[in-house]
């Protein structure tokens, strides 16, 4: 219940954002109205960060939890990007096995499981279609060599001409998300589920 009120409010207050109070004969939001919402916005965000992945009921009891979903999309469609990638951070691993389980039940039941993961990633740009094959064609590192535990890399006398590009920043700063989007040609909006890289790597760009 609580959550169904939240995402009635949150919904309605997108609209009105959006204008769509017009159609009700009301007047647009006041600059000051949008900077109070916004600071509203952030402080349940805030007080929200790391408690996402406890509202969903666990798998193995059989809820339907499409109201969690419904509440996320409320949340996603007015977050500003580093928001998004908040949420994304912490419902992720939800949204992979929800969408590998979907792929083991009968049609019916796999397209509701379906469609609930996509009332989430639609707020996003996404789309679950996006995600089944997504381990396989972005994996986070192609080749990767692991230089951050003392071993050293073996000499390779072709490698030792080719240009080397170094990308350094910090943590959570889409050092990944660019190297996919350039030279591996992902879309941006699919770099949300790249997860964390946490030490050093080297890769080979052809």
């Amino acid at each position: 219940v609580g959550l169904a009120f939240l995402t009635m409010f949150l919904s309605r207050a997108e609209i009105l954002k959006q204008g769509g109070g017009a159609m009700q004969g009301l007047p647009p939001p006041e600059e000051l109205e949008m900077i109070q919402w916004q600071e509203l916005y952030n402080r349940l965000l805030s007080i929200l960060q790391t408690y996402f992945i406890s509202l969903y009921p666990p798998f193995m009891i059989g809820i339907d939890d499409m109201y969690v979903w419904q509440f996320l999309a409320a949340m996603a469609v007015g977050a500003s990007t580093e928001q998004q990638h908040i949420l994304v951070t912490e419902v992720r691993e939800r949204v992979l096995e929800t969408v590998i389980q979907a792929s083991r039940l009968p049609t019916d039941k796999a397209s509701h499981k379906i469609a609930n993961v996509n009332l989430f990633l639609n707020a996003l740009g996404l789309d679950a279609s996006q995600l089944k094959n997504f381990e396989e064609e972005y994996s986070l590192h192609t080749n990767p060599h692991d230089i951050g535990n003392g071993e050293e890399l073996p000499e390779d006398p072709i490698q030792d001409h080719r240009p080397r590009l170094l990308i350094m920043g910090q943590r959570r700063s889409g050092k990944s998300s660019i190297q996919k989007v350039v030279f591996h040609k992902m879309p941006a909006n699919e770099t949300l589920f790249l997860e964390a890289t946490n030490k050093i790597v080297k890769e080979d760009i052809t």
